[in-house]
């Protein structure tokens, strides 16, 4: 992100000092009253330059454009004070090219500590685009500016070094550079720049494995940004304390936060969308929600791409490789290729060790094996523990090693170094695969469970599915939730192996009605309603799903799919499906919450409700807008929400209100609307003592609760 600098006084949704504070409902009515005031004043280039770190901290695009055409029409030189501002504010928003452009047009006779700050802004967004050599030149020439200008802009400078830094693996350079820069706004009050350095330094210390200090310094940065008003900012921290909570094993909470930073930016029409965007398919991912975390990553390509954003690109292309590996492995290698064409410096540790996941899990294992080593050089070089421990633990799988290979131990002292539990449950269930250990392996997956991860997280290529975590006995697997694979001695079937579309809408229904199954004319008419004497073509279509699932014709036609008293149903024993599970799971858990939710029978239920919570991996055919797809879909997702719900009860009623929260906060994110769900989450949080936090989600109550126009309880009445 580009530097910036000033003051501004703004209302903002926040609650005080000690909370984290909320980004404007809509950034564009802040923006649209300052350009209306600039441009009808009698010198609107003096009162733009008064008020110019408002400009910095509330213009978008459009704004910035039209501000700039009323200004200092093309091709008149823009102003130095308001080139590095523009330049900056454009860049923070994702707008690489207008950025660049607005920045050639800059008055060369400007003062040399505006010059200093645009050009030192030009260095960050040549580093963004992957072009370190070009952003050295400009830091090197930033630097003489600064010198000439006695050092005026010296924070933006030590800025794009400490950029620079981390980019050539210099991590006590990096941190050098920042805290001088942070030295620097603390003492000539550049608040702007002390946010900056601030979110910065969140990401360095989640890079090196610390995110509890991440947190509090994004939490600073929330301090801070009371003072700047600054939005893009703001939605900047937001996205790093997303990241902090991910790695703490909060994937609820981390969503909720990374949506925020994603909502921003989209409707301020920002391409950092595409980062956030990124993030939540990070997180989806860690929670194995294959489909959901596909669709995000695309979303960041495609923001990426527009303004040719390296820093987001290649770990969206790496973690869409990562997720349809298994499904589409001719598309994730291209993917892959495509990722290992640009430098190592660029593609970074992340991006080869999902490399070296993908070719592992598609059958490569030597080249799986050069870029995990690729890897843990890269990892060591910029202290990244997380990498060094997963790559670690990915050459041990290739070697099928003992338990004792000490590169083994040393992954899992990094991973409770760091400590993320959920990769700390993932280690342990490696380790258990290794040592061959079925109760050790059992433990580590309830420990997933227990973090919201769900059942088909080995369907990403990963450890999950190298160990066989989501292994079954039955030859075939039908995933309905979610998003529609089906999976033939645990491979999916790719589309070119389906002898008709037809069959695969045949499967869908068939399986969509369970046990009850359909007539053949229930079938023939919800595959051809207008139709009439079909029964030909749904014989064609039965025989080509028939040779789907079995292809090589070693079984029996009625071994998959048989009638049973005239109705057309999947035969248990040899096909699973996911819905079923979930429905028989659920219906055992709830019936396990016991009165009282203390002691050994409340901690069973909870165990079984996690389990259940674990199979629903999304909205039941997902994309089918037919009438009986909605029915289940709904039917299916209130019973979701109610094994949510019950794991919450449970939580609080044992005294781990902090365990709750997770839980609560799913449920709100699928209806932000619910009273008692709202109430319930800020009780859980006053109780687990995280103050800020609950003033917070009670002033998201109150704004939820005036959209319906229902009066909220007070903060004193449920804050307690």
């Amino acid at each position: 992100m580009a530097p910036y600098h000033g003051r501004v006084s703004v209302p903002l949704l926040g609650l005080g000092a000690e909370s984290p504070v909320a980004l404007v409902h809509s950034p564009r009515v802040a923006a649209d009253a300052l350009l209306t005031e600039l441009v009808e004043a009698a010198d609107p280039l003096a009162s733009a330059r008064r008020r110019a770190p408002e400009l910095t901290a509330l213009l978008l695009r459009e704004h910035w454009t039209a501000l700039l055409d009323r200004l200092v029409p093309a091709p008149e030189p823009v102003p130095g004070w308001l080139a590095w501002r523009a330049t900056y504010g454009l860049h923070h928003l994702g707008h690489l090219r207008d950025a660049a452009a607005v920045a050639e047009r800059a008055d060369p006779a400007a003062d040399p500590a505006d010059r200093a700050r645009l050009t030192a802004i030009r260095a960050s967004i040549a580093w963004n685009r992957g072009d370190h050599a070009a952003a050295r030149g400009y830091a090197e020439e930033a630097g003489a500016l600064d010198a000439e200008a006695n050092g005026a802009a010296q924070g933006f400078v030590d800025v794009a070094l400490a950029l620079l830094s981390a980019a050539d693996g210099d991590r006590d350079a990096n941190f050098w550079y920042y805290e001088r820069a942070k030295a620097w706004a603390q003492r000539t009050g550049d608040d702007l720049t002390l946010e900056r350095v601030l979110n910065n330094l969140a990401s360095r210390s989640l890079e090196e494995g610390a995110p509890e200090a991440a947190v509090a310094l994004a939490i600073a940065g929330q301090q801070v940004n009371l003072r700047t008003g600054h939005q893009s900012g703001l939605a900047l921290l937001r996205h790093n304390l997303a990241e902090a909570l991910m790695t703490l094993g909060r994937l609820d909470e981390a969503l909720a936060s990374a949506h925020q930073a994603r909502a921003f930016y989209a409707s301020a029409g920002s391409p950092n969308s595409g980062s956030s965007w990124q993030l939540v398919g990070d997180i989806q991912a860690t929670l194995g929600l294959a489909t959901q975390a596909a669709a995000s990553y695309r979303h960041a390509v495609a923001a990426a791409e527009i303004e040719g954003d390296a820093q987001t690109l290649v770990p969206s292309l790496s973690g869409l490789a990562l997720v349809t590996a298994l499904e589409d492995p001719s598309g994730a290698a291209a993917l892959v290729a495509r990722v290992e064409r640009e430098p190592i410096a660029v593609r970074g540790a992340a991006s080869l060790t999902a490399a070296a996941w993908v070719h592992l899990c598609t059958g490569a294992p030597d080249a799986a094996r050069a870029q995990a080593e690729l890897a843990v050089v890269e990892a060591g070089r910029v202290n990244d523990l997380t990498r060094t421990a997963e790559a670690l633990e990915l050459l041990c799988l290739l070697d099928g090693t003992s338990a004792d290979d000490p590169r083994l131990h040393e992954a899992g002292q990094l991973r409770q170094r760091i400590g993320d539990p959920i990769r700390v449950a993932v280690h342990r269930l490696v380790t258990a695969h290794l040592r061959r250990d079925p109760l050790e392996r059992r433990l580590a997956v309830q420990q997933l469970r227990a973090h919201g991860v769900v059942a088909d997280a080995s369907r990403i290529a990963g450890q999950l599915h190298v160990v066989g975590a989501g292994t079954t006995a039955a030859p075939v697997r039908v995933h309905s939730l979610g998003g529609f694979v089906v999976l033939r001695d645990g491979i999916p079937i790719g589309s070119g192996e389906w002898p008709s579309r037809k069959a695969h809408e045949v499967l869908r229904l068939i399986a969509a009605h369970g046990s009850a199954g359909l007539t053949r004319a229930q079938l023939a008419q919800l595959l051809w309603p207008d139709a009439r004497d079909v029964s030909n073509r749904l014989s064609v279509a039965l025989s080509h799903l028939r040779t789907a699932l079995d292809p090589d014709r070693r079984h029996p036609a009625d071994h998959f799919l048989r009638s049973d008293g005239g109705r057309l149903v999947l035969v248990a024993e040899h096909v699973e499906h996911d819905v079923e599970e979930f429905r028989s799971a659920a219906r055992s858990a709830l019936g396990q919450v016991p009165n009282s939710p203390a002691g050994p029978a409340g901690e069973h239920a909870l165990a079984a409700l996690e389990a259940a919570a674990s199979l629903y991996t999304g909205p039941f055919a997902e994309g089918e807008d037919a009438e009986w797809a909605d029915e289940l879909r709904q039917e299916l997702d209130a019973v979701a929400r109610e094994v949510v719900r019950a794991i919450a009860v449970l939580h609080a009623g044992r005294g781990t209100p902090a365990a709750a929260v997770p839980w609560l906060t799913r449920l709100l994110s699928g209806d932000p609307y619910d009273e008692p769900d709202h109430l319930a989450l800020i009780a859980a949080l006053r109780d687990a003592r995280r103050f800020g936090e609950a003033k917070l989600a009670h002033s998201r109550y109150q704004e939820r609760m005036t959209e319906l126009g229902v009066d909220a309880v007070g903060w004193d009445a449920v804050g307690g």
